[in-house]
């Protein structure tokens, strides 16, 4: 069916060998198949990467794409091998894609809690909560003292809903 055979078991008969020999000639007879299993994989890495308790260094990524590459390389000639170090390979670009989308993404954030500071912004959206509060999402120009590399990009406020309407008064 598929385009390559596995071959009899090398090796001592041993129940090790036919496992793995009966392994092969199923992933042979599936080989026109292995390709629907690719976003499986590279999902796989994506939530492994979420799945970390810390943040890994992007020179993991960076390890990880390159070892399947290299494996890649040197299983070229093994389709057995071939078909592990393309898996991995997927895997391993999943992982990266989600380091690059959460570098990507990354704004500053508050070093320390800002009590009763001066924020000054436009309102980008105005939210009525059950609770009779307003929420705003204020898109910031001058946070307190903060300088402009070290305040965030938009805050969130959250008000009596009496005072967001003044609030968007003050700013229209």
């Amino acid at each position: 069916m598929g385009g390559w055979d596995p071959g009899p078991a090398k090796g001592r008969g041993g129940l090790v060998s036919l496992v793995l020999a009966t392994f092969a000639r199923t992933l042979a007879q599936e080989s026109d198949r292995w390709f629907l299993c690719l976003p499986v994989v590279f999902a796989g890495g994506i939530v492994t990467y979420f799945a970390l308790f810390n943040e890994p260094n992007g020179r993991v990524a960076v390890a990880l794409l390159l070892a399947a590459v290299g494996l890649c390389l040197g299983f070229r000639n093994v389709p057995t091998g071939l078909a592990f170090a393309g898996a991995f390979l997927a895997f391993a670009s999943g992982f990266a894609v989600a380091r690059l989308r959460t570098e990507m993404v990354r704004a500053p954030v508050l070093a320390r809690e800002l009590c009763y500071a001066g924020v000054g912004g436009y309102v980008e959206d105005h939210e009525l909560r059950d609770n009779g509060r307003t929420r705003l999402t204020l898109r910031v120009i001058s946070l307190g003292e903060l300088r402009p590399e070290q305040r965030t990009y938009r805050v969130r406020v959250s008000m009596p809903a009496g005072n967001a309407a003044r609030a968007n008064e003050r700013t229209a």
